[in-house]
């Protein structure tokens, strides 16, 4: 999976997605929380891959290399269709899982999280280990920010010089945003447009070129709601 960011766009290309809005955090974040002596320190951060996510989480262990325990959790997909948690050592179900759920709960997809703990000296419980991992996770996601994709249909359109500006006009018209121009020998251009419209946008474009080959259809695209 190949992953484009810019001010204007995120696109995803070769990943197969369900066709609509969700939510992931903006940036890397980071949050604290402590419970009886214990500090949790917690980091969050956007992910679009199982790599991905494996390397933040070696990050973070190793600059948290005196924490007690470095749990870990990730959702990855418009669907959440793979997911996992690591306990590092703490009592199973009590730690990573939480995060997990409370992760799944807050509706967040693509997102990874390390809550490192530096033990206190005093037992928390399952109650305080529940609480305390999912606080912190917590803490760090609200540092993050959380931001709403929407999906959109890149198309790439070509066609002669004399036709280019009408028809960029029409799919403007059509709620469409130029995203990249490409001036050769015949001019190509990119538009992101609402995936309910494509249908009367090919007929729109195929009538001003006269030529059905002029309009492909490319990734669906998320971009910032």
């Amino acid at each position: 999976m190949i992953r484009t960011v810019t001010t204007l766009f995120i696109l995803w290309q070769g990943y197969s997605f369900g066709v609509g809005t969700y939510h992931t955090v903006k940036s890397h974040g980071s949050g604290e929380y402590i419970e009886n002596g214990s500090r949790f320190i917690a980091q969050a951060k956007m992910i679009a891959s199982r790599q991905e996510a494996n390397i933040f989480f070696k990050e973070v262990c190793e600059s948290m290399s005196g924490a007690s325990h470095n749990v870990t959790a990730y959702v990855i997909g418009i669907s959440g269709m793979e997911s996992n948690s690591n306990d590092d050592g703490e009592p199973a179900g009590c730690a990573g899982a939480p995060i997990l759920d409370m992760l799944r709960s807050e509706g967040l997809i693509d997102i990874a999280i390390v809550v490192s703990r530096f033990f206190g000296g005093r037992k928390l419980g399952i109650g305080g280990l529940v609480r305390a991992y999912t606080r912190a996770a917590k803490e760090a996601i609200n540092s993050a920010g959380i931001i709403v994709l929407a999906p959109r249909q890149a198309i790439s359109v070509k066609t002669g010089y004399d036709l280019m500006p009408k028809m960029e006009n029409m799919l403007i018209s059509k709620g469409c945003s130029v995203v990249e121009k490409t001036h050769g020998k015949v001019p190509t251009y990119k538009f992101l447009c609402d995936i309910g419209q494509i249908d009367e946008i090919t007929s729109s474009v195929n009538k001003i070129s006269k030529n059905e080959d002029s309009m492909e259809l490319l990734s669906i695209v998320y971009v910032p709601d």
